[in-house]
């Protein structure tokens, strides 16, 4: 028999607070309320240990952002919700994508100081030729690591169960075409891919409808949206 300390939150009892908060906020409406509420529900449920119904609320939560536009919905806690659902999944492999953020980030720092360094070196009065040479370099190493951070995290999603790579198709369908998991990643000269020096690295993913359906047409459409969880 479990023993329950009534001094311990509930997990379960928050998440049923968060679930008639998600009620009231479809009512109003406010979609951007009924998000958080639903992905505040499948946290508590997942911390609870009831991974099959964080999943679920998780992906109403995705249901719920849906009908906003993406330019909304990137101003939603939706690229939270589906990170979310990332670690209930494969919690070393979501974890492993967000540490190519911290990684892309120190690269960043020290190709900055590098730069510092050598144009510190040209004196009090150097030559805009060399200036731009420092800046042409910085630039194309920035640019490596963006790359390079793109390539790491595309291995892991494509290395992912089709759950989880159905997850990152959502981000890709509803927030932009190159989501790649949190935290976001953005091009370093904030330049659109067209003038990007590589392509995204992105490659095909599977369609990820039956988890943005409703559960009953999602349960017509097939069982492919519901996989087994992996540890």
């Amino acid at each position: 028999m479990k023993l329950i300390d009534a001094q311990a939150p509930s997990f379960e009892r928050a998440a049923q607070s968060y679930l008639s908060a998600a009620q009231s906020a479809a009512e109003i409406p406010n979609p951007l309320f009924v998000i958080e509420a639903y992905r505040m529900a499948a946290f508590c449920l997942a911390q609870d240990g009831q991974r099959e119904a964080a999943r679920n609320y998780g992906l109403e939560a995705v249901r719920a952002a849906k009908p906003l536009p993406s330019e909304d919905r990137r101003s939603t806690t939706l690229p939270q919700t589906l990170q979310d659902l990332l670690v209930l999944q494969d919690k070393r492999r979501a974890h492993r994508i967000e540490q190519c953020a911290a990684t892309y980030l120190q690269s960043v720092s020290t190709l900055h100081a590098q730069a510092e360094q050598q144009a510190a070196r040209l004196g009090a009065q150097p030559s805009s030729a060399h200036l731009d040479q420092i800046e042409s370099t910085l630039h194309a190493g920035l640019e490596h690591a963006f790359h390079r951070a793109g390539q790491e995290r595309e291995r892991l999603i494509q290395g992912g169960d089709e759950f989880f790579r159905k997850v990152v198709a959502v981000g890709r369908e509803y927030l932009h075409e190159t989501w790649n998991g949190l935290p976001d990643i953005r091009h370093p000269l904030d330049n659109e891919i067209p003038a990007w020096t590589q392509p995204p690295a992105i490659q095909p993913l599977p369609d990820p409808a039956a988890l943005t359906q409703p559960p009953v047409a999602a349960s017509a459409a097939g069982a492919a949206g519901r996989t087994e969880a992996t540890a």
